[in-house]
């Protein structure tokens, strides 16, 4: 079903609005780059460490600010590919296998159709060209030609710019909010460095750090097999943990529970192995997971405090494990109790600070999202003052 758009736009051909870029580095020197889903793009040396072109380089594609590169590689976020903007005053150059491409007209606002193609509406037209499923090297096979037929709102330049102008704004602010994270994971990390290893002290606290074992200090366990048959037929409140740490390790809820009060969980066997987890309340784990309970440590404390250094006691010969006899006897340098729970304090105020800059970043997001879809397809029209 083809997209109603305002009467005052049109829909054209990709081809009519912008043309193809094909200069080739040759023996020229520029930085190059490729493009990450979601990202944008991204230099081979940030990306891989090394500059992977090789003899490849000088059949690259050189492009300046204001061109844009479409990648058809496909994506979980973009399965039919992806297209962006180059941004940056510097010159760079991207693999041959991309389409490069410029506008053709004054009339044309490239912010406009940096934000559709970053909405990935170029999707549903180009489903109707790709052939088949992505060939061997992962990338789609869409021809150029054919990439250039897919059809585009063309609406007036001076609602191209209206549009691009608020939602670019959305942009800064959900970059303003990325960097506010990394941030406070930065300055996380260095609390983590200093408080769980003693180099820097509490005010107030000056009594010896000790050093233990944590199979002396704990008791040390193991959850059960709990399949999804199970959790099928027995649904309910109480969560059960596995392995994985997606979604805070949770497999599903029960109607019953093993486990109550303040744990630490680990994960003992997979990828995941020496995971630590800080659990409080009534839960199940599976058999894939170690349980630590303590009434002469702070629970929450030692859980930031393994999670640091586990992974230095993983066996990672074949599956990867650290069953509970090894972490038994992982030895640890500790504060006093007082000392372990305002330590553990601080640090979960911090994540708590992080997980709700999180929730509003998605928030954000979304919100960014649900405006996309009305102003791009013009189902709401911008006010604009002064028509061009």
């Amino acid at each position: 079903m083809k997209q109603k758009i305002p009467e005052d736009w049109v829909s054209v051909s990709l081809n009519s609005l912008f043309k193809q870029i094909n200069r080739r580095v040759g023996t020229r020197q520029f930085p190059p780059y490729s493009i990450s889903a979601g990202v944008g793009f991204v230099s081979q040396i940030e990306k891989w460490g090394k500059v992977i072109a090789g003899d490849q380089l000088k059949s690259y594609i050189h492009i300046k600010e204001g061109e844009f590169a479409y990648n058809k590689g496909n994506s979980k976020k973009y399965s039919c590919g992806c297209a962006y903007l180059l941004k940056s005053q510097e010159e760079i150059c991207v693999p041959g296998v991309f389409i490069c491409f410029s506008s053709k007209k004054a009339s044309i606002d490239s912010g406009f159709y940096e934000q559709y193609f970053r909405a990935n509406y170029h999707a549903r037209e180009l489903k109707k060209y790709i052939s088949s499923s992505a060939r061997a090297d992962g990338l789609l096979n869409i021809n150029k030609d054919d990439f250039f037929k897919i059809i585009v709102p063309f609406p007036p330049l001076h609602e191209q710019k209206q549009i691009a102008e608020i939602l670019s704004t959305w942009d800064d602010g959900i970059e303003k909010l990325e960097n506010l994270i990394e941030k406070k994971e930065i300055l996380k990390t260095g609390m983590l460095q200093q408080l769980l290893t003693g180099k820097k002290r509490l005010k107030g606290f000056n009594k010896s750090l000790e050093k233990i074992r944590i199979g002396d200090y704990t008791k040390l366990g193991r959850g059960r097999v709990i399949n999804q048959e199970e959790i099928d037929n027995n649904r309910g409140t109480f969560p059960v943990y596995s392995s994985q740490t997606s979604n805070d390790g949770i497999m599903g809820y029960i109607n019953t529970y093993d486990f109550e009060g303040e744990y630490a969980t680990w994960t003992t066997d997979g990828a995941n192995a020496g995971r630590v987890f800080y659990r409080n309340g009534k839960f199940n784990c599976t058999n894939v997971c170690g349980t630590i309970r303590s009434t002469k440590l702070c629970i929450k404390f030692i859980s930031y405090k393994l999670n640091r250094i586990t992974k230095f006691h993983v066996s990672y010969v074949g599956n990867n494990k650290l069953m509970n006899n090894i972490m038994a006897n992982i030895k640890v340098i500790i504060p006093s109790f007082e000392e372990q729970q305002k330590i553990a304090s601080i640090l979960t105020t911090t994540d708590i600070e992080i997980q709700k800059l999180r929730e509003k970043l998605e928030k954000v997001k979304e919100q960014k999202k649900g405006l996309m879809q009305v102003l791009l397809t013009g189902k709401i029209r911008v006010v604009v003052n002064n028509e061009e």
